[in-house]
């Protein structure tokens, strides 16, 4: 990499972020959701996002990205955002004139954390710093486990994240369940909670919940883009046997969903109406709606149902995984 490249990183960390906010941020990973967190920071560090943002987001002035292809969602070469650097591997950023790390994010495969982290950690260079915050987006790896990692390598206890975001924070309308094992301290603008939070704000909204939560949240709300765009599919497939054009159908769907999204939001947010209200304000009595909705409100096959058993056998493949994370990295260990 350019030493000129590097020279200016060092000067834009140098000039300093605000003081509610990560100075230097480390991703280790670029992959699916990697890779949509990272495009979606790129975009909210342009000029244009920030002047049309009411309040300026407040985002860490240097991101170093390490990952085998991780110039893919922001470009490559000269085409990175000025705030960005990318790594091919771990080496070359430890090899690198760099500033010192204050936040980690760990985005690589749930299978590949520990090792990652180990690796990190083994470092002869110091790459974090003594307050470093680590955030984890694997599943199935719960909080215990990350802690007893950083325990074994260090004497000082790191404040600690996991996060689950969904897909749709590539465009900023995500969701974001965050768990610690730490407390958070009221009006406290540069704890590491507040600064998790501002860190995620440009991906959409974000819950804090305990580790256990989160676990069982990622079968429901990690998994949802999965099943809406099943119903999507769903309602393209119905519409297309109807005799619509599957474009047409595809559209329809499409455009159905959104409005329904933002429909319902701006009700319950004006007029504080529930979800069960706005169905009974559509299904009128001995209309289509009504007829549709016996179906679906079937005590035993309707949607309740399915989506209950759905979230239950999501989390219970989030506890699988777990054990199978324990057999894999131990086995490695005994090598």
């Amino acid at each position: 990499m350019a030493q000129g490249m590097l020279q200016g990183a060092e000067k834009e960390v140098a000039q300093g972020a605000t003081s509610g906010s990560f100075k230097h941020v480390l991703v280790l990973g670029c992959g699916h959701m990697g890779g949509a967190l990272v495009s979606r920071w790129g975009e909210a560090c342009s000029d244009s996002y920030q002047q049309a943002e009411a309040v300026a987001t407040r985002l860490p002035n240097l991101f170093s990205i390490i990952d085998r292809s991780a110039n893919a969602p922001l470009g490559t070469g000269s085409l990175l955002p000025p705030r960005f650097r990318a790594y091919a591997s771990l080496n070359d950023f430890v090899q690198s004139d760099k500033p010192m790390v204050d936040a980690l994010l760990l985005a690589v495969r749930p299978q590949q954390v520990l090792p990652a982290l180990s690796s990190l950690l083994a470092s002869d260079k110091a790459l974090l710093s003594p307050s470093a915050t680590i955030m984890s987006l694997a599943a199935g790896l719960p909080l215990p486990r990350l802690r007893a990692e950083l325990n074994a390598s260090l004497t000082s206890a790191p404040p600690l994240f996991r996060v689950m975001p969904s897909i749709p924070v590539a465009i900023g309308e995500g969701i974001l369940l965050i768990s610690s094992d730490g407390e958070e301290k009221a009006d406290d603008d540069s704890s590491p909670f507040a600064l998790v939070r501002e860190l995620f704000a440009p991906m959409g909204r974000s819950v804090f919940c305990s580790d256990e939560l989160l676990d069982k949240g990622t079968g429901l709300w990690g998994s949802a883009p999965g099943y809406l765009f099943q119903m999507i599919e769903a309602f393209a497939e119905s519409a297309h046997a109807l005799g619509y054009e599957a474009e047409q159908a595809r559209i329809l769907a499409f455009q159905t969903f959104r409005g329904v999204g933002i429909f319902a939001e701006k009700q319950h947010a004006e007029k504080k109406l529930l979800p069960e209200q706005l169905v009974e304000s559509i299904a009128l009595s001995g209309g289509t709606t009504e007829a549709g909705l016996r179906v679906l409100r079937d005590k035993e096959t309707g949607l309740v149902p399915l989506m209950r058993k759905a979230g239950e056998l999501a989390y219970q493949r989030a506890q699988e995984m777990e054990k199978e994370m324990g057999k894999e990295i131990g086995a490695k260990i005994e090598k």
